[in-house]
């Protein structure tokens, strides 16, 4: 709002006004997604992602950045994810922007953040949708035991075609009679190279703005052998309810693949 006045004081009011206006609007034009996610859960056990709770909802630097990996050195895991049975996740987004969110794992605890290498284990299509609710998660039965990186990501799509990055780790142990070794469950890198791309120029990201744009989902497909999480993105379609749509989906699919051959060695 504007006001009109003869003497300096009501020009400097006008140009004040003028300067707040304009912070406004830029603010408004760049503003983040901001969420996180906030705990994993098996039974009564609760836990928080590494660095604890508290505000940590800014999307990190980049795609390639090792904050994107996870925001947080290693530290010592304190909830057991029994391997066949299931946990809970529960994201908070300050402002529910649609994209969506991946859960991977990795059993690379002591390697630089860049190096470590995860395997996908569900999809979260539009997780808005499941914003600040506990969403079950099956742990494959054939998953190794020992010490484990449990790891949640989210691309927010409300900037479109920039994308906005949000990454979280939970450290954890993983319990499991499977003989299956973790060199034999076929991962990869993070950011190096990078799984997802930059930005959504050439379409490499749905626009969630054009109802001409058939739904689908970016990045790597889950590993092979995962009945349900989601994992099997092919029916998935604008309206439905999110993960709940697809939680019981049997294996293959994922992102925008069609799933990976079952555990095999990868050389």
């Amino acid at each position: 709002m504007y006001w009109h006045s003869t003497d300096s004081r009501g020009a400097t009011r006008v140009a004040t006004t003028y300067c707040i206006l304009l912070t406004v609007l830029s603010r408004l034009h760049t503003a983040h997604g901001h969420g996180r996610l906030e705990a994993v859960r098996v039974g009564s056990i609760e836990i928080s992602t590494r660095g604890g709770p508290g505000y940590e909802d800014d999307p990190v630097p980049s795609h390639t950045a090792d904050s994107f990996v996870c925001r947080h050195p290693t530290t010592t895991p304190s909830l057991t994810i029994t391997a066949g049975g299931t946990f809970d996740l529960r994201w908070q987004f300050g402002a529910a922007h649609v994209g969506d969110c991946a859960l991977y794992l990795s059993y690379d605890t002591g390697v630089p953040l860049a190096d470590a290498k995860f395997f996908k284990i569900a999809n979260f299509p539009e997780c808005n949708k499941q914003n600040n609710q506990y969403v079950a998660v099956s742990a494959p039965s054939w998953l190794p035991s020992g010490s484990a990186i449990l790891r949640w990501d989210w691309y927010a799509l409300h900037v479109f075609p920039n994308i906005e990055f949000y990454g979280q780790c939970a450290d954890v142990t993983i319990a499991s009679t499977s003989s299956t070794l973790p060199s034999q469950i076929t991962s990869y890198p993070i950011t190096n190279p990078p799984i997802y791309p930059a930005s959504g120029v050439g379409g490499a990201y749905r626009n969630a703005f054009d109802a001409s744009v058939q739904w689908f989902m970016t990045g790597p497909a889950c590993a092979g052998g995962i009945e349900g999480n989601c994992c099997d993105t092919s029916t998935y379609a604008y309206g439905q309810n999110g993960y709940l749509a697809c939680a019981n989906s049997g294996a293959s699919g994922g992102g925008g693949g069609t799933g990976t051959p079952p555990p095999t060695s990868s050389t």
